[in-house]
């Protein structure tokens, strides 16, 4: 389960750096 935690820190990490990514584009 280590590795698999691991990942998804890694995704879930992207895809807020993505989403706030977008939000400072329509601010």
């Amino acid at each position: 389960s280590d590795w698999s935690d691991r990942i998804l820190y890694r995704y879930s990490h992207a895809y807020c750096r993505k989403l706030s990514g977008t939000l400072e584009r329509q601010i």
